[in-house]
């Protein structure tokens, strides 16, 4: 009994140095320097609910499968970018340039996308649910069977847009 109560003081010690190692690297899995130079950079599901990524440069990032509901991404630059599976539910993604960029199976619904560029992003099978895309770039976009119900288009441009199979409810 006596062992035991010695040996807990320095496993303490060690589980307070892991926290204090884990608090300081900042807890949201970006690599240095990121934000804002992201370009490139896998963050294949990874866990990044709420981060401020607002203007960084996601060029060609690899997020597929991840988390970023509540993330600011204002002004951030997604171009090409891998965004399958991505949880997007009330997302800041106002102005920021999705171009060509992958978001088959995302998650958009309740997104802020004011002034965003989906020109020629593939949004197969995307949730798109309560959005208001009337100042969104949608020439060339790919939705075919995504989720736009209750969705806001009237006037939007859709020239180029493949449609095939999409719920336009409400």
């Amino acid at each position: 009994m006596v062992v035991k109560t010695q040996k807990n003081p320095k496993l303490k010690w060690l589980w307070v140095c892991l926290g204090v190692l884990l608090v300081s690297c900042g807890g949201t899995g970006l690599p240095a320097g990121c934000p804002p130079a992201c370009g490139g950079v896998n963050l294949q599901g990874r866990k990044l609910d709420e981060v401020n990524l607002a203007g960084a440069n996601l060029n060609r990032a690899i997020l597929t499968s991840s988390s970023l509901q509540g993330a600011n991404l204002a002004n951030a630059n997604l171009a090409g970018a891998e965004l399958s599976h991505v949880n997007l539910i009330y997302a800041d993604l106002r102005n920021a340039i999705l171009t060509d960029a992958v978001l088959r199976g995302a998650n958009l619904t309740a997104a802020q996308v004011a002034g965003a560029d989906f020109s020629g992003a593939d949004l197969s099978e995307a949730v798109l649910t309560r959005l208001d895309l009337t100042e969104v770039n949608l020439t060339a976009v790919t939705l075919n069977k995504a989720r736009l119900v209750g969705v806001k288009l009237w006037g939007v441009d859709l020239s180029g847009a493949q449609m095939v199979g999409a719920n336009l409810a409400g």
